[in-house]
């Protein structure tokens, strides 16, 4: 790859590839390092069913690190991992990216996570916490952790986890654009609120994101927490929330955020997904309906309260 050092932007795929093995993905890293001109990076790993093919679980990450090395002017990375990956490899990913403090993209994929050794549940999250507060130049983060099995009870009520997670997106107060998947993860999730207030040093974040359905929260008074962070939010344009399946949540608890939307003046698109909350109202949406008047630059309203 000497004769293409002047490359900007590398795609590669190995979705449900059962050829390839880690001698040849650490020699393709090696490859990479001249490349140093190299700004965005795209990589699909993307499993048919969990479990991972590519390469054994001991060469994968020391294959996938040497990816990095070297890449000093990487701005944008997506990484597909669905359903081929467990919490050590998420460890090592995270360690891996700590020293590409010049990104401004960020997308990482783990939905559907393989099962992983519970001694060793919370240290992923944790770790990715501590990455993303060195990745203070970022301006889009995604994040898909939809339907990760084997966390359960053990990670989401440690110290760490989602805690730590929120306070890495404390540090990232360039975002402009965040997406948070959480689906599918029961049960979720005692540091519901801890994650929303992490939400509030993002003032100048312009879209955000956030998909818990069939999560099962138990912690409502989070709510409270996203209201509050919504205030602050002067930028935003876009917002999405998902909460169907979530059938816990009440009047009470919406209502606060809905009128979070009343400082949000410059907010254009609106979708809320609620389907099967059957503890909700009429209540409710006269609220929406009364807060949406206020919004002057409102041009899109998406409501999904179907079972």
């Amino acid at each position: 790859m000497k004769e293409l050092t002047r490359l900007e932007s590398i795609k590669l795929k190995f979705k449900e590839c059962t050829g390839i093995k880690g001698d040849g993905l650490q020699e393709l890293g090696r490859s990479l390092q001249v490349l140093t001109c190299l700004k965005v990076m795209s990589f699909d790993f993307k499993e048919k069913e969990r479990g991972f093919t590519i390469i054994r679980r001991e060469e994968r990450m020391q294959s996938l690190s040497k990816l990095f090395e070297g890449l000093v002017s990487l701005e944008t990375i997506e990484l597909n991992f669905e359903k081929c990956v467990g919490e050590s490899e998420l460890r090592e990913i995270s360690d891996a990216l700590m020293t590409l403090v010049t990104l401004r993209n960020l997308s990482l994929n783990f939905i559907g996570a393989v099962n992983f050794d519970r001694s060793t549940a919370e240290t992923g999250l944790c770790v990715l916490g501590e990455t993303l507060q060195e990745l203070t130049s970022l301006e889009s983060l995604q994040l898909k952790f939809d339907d990760w099995r084997g966390i359960g009870w053990y990670l989401w009520n440690s110290m760490g986890g989602l805690g730590s997670l929120g306070s890495g997106l404390e540090a990232l107060t360039s975002l402009r654009s965040l997406s948070l998947d959480f689906s599918k993860c029961q049960p979720l999730l005692v540091e519901f609120g801890r994650l929303c207030l992490a939400l509030k040093k993002l003032d100048l974040l312009e879209s955000l994101e956030l998909n818990f359905n069939y999560g099962n929260i138990v912690e409502n008074t989070g709510f409270d927490q996203l209201s509050q962070s919504l205030k602050n939010l002067s930028c935003l344009r876009n917002i999405s929330l998902h909460f169907s399946g979530c059938n816990r949540i009440q009047d009470s608890d919406l209502q606060p955020v809905i009128q979070g939307f009343e400082r949000l003046s410059f907010l254009k698109s609106i979708s809320l997904e609620f389907g099967g909350c059957h503890l909700l109202t009429d209540g409710v949406l006269e609220k929406m309906s009364q807060v949406f008047r206020t919004l002057r630059c409102l041009e899109s309203v998406s409501l999904d309260f179907s079972e």
